[in-house]
């Protein structure tokens, strides 16, 4: 039902964009508040995390391969020192996972 007033002073563009706005945020808000109550864990068993850390190492060793393909003259994909970065941030994910229990 439309009240007097907004049959009189229909409501701005302005206002109804805010209003929608306001809306979507508020949703999402909402999702994201369900999101964060409800828990969810990833389970890896001690073999599989083992693995997992010695195909990130293994990364990392063909990253440190590539950087120095990359100093030789050859860059593949990315710069040396960019490789450098993948091979270290493998690395740590590696040693990180072998740590998990």
């Amino acid at each position: 039902m439309v009240s007097l007033f907004e049959e009189r002073n229909p409501p701005s563009l302005k206002a109804t964009a805010r209003r929608r706005v306001g809306d979507v945020f508020m949703a999402k808000k909402k999702a994201t508040r369900r999101a964060s109550n409800s828990s969810t864990e990833i389970v890896v068993s001690k073999k599989e995390a083992m693995m997992y850390s010695q195909l990130l190492m293994g990364g990392a060793v063909v990253a440190v391969v590539l950087a120095g393909l990359g100093y030789l003259g050859t860059d593949i994909w990315l710069a040396s020192t960019q490789w450098l970065l993948v091979a270290a941030v493998l690395a740590l994910f590696g040693i990180y996972t072998k740590m998990m229990k």
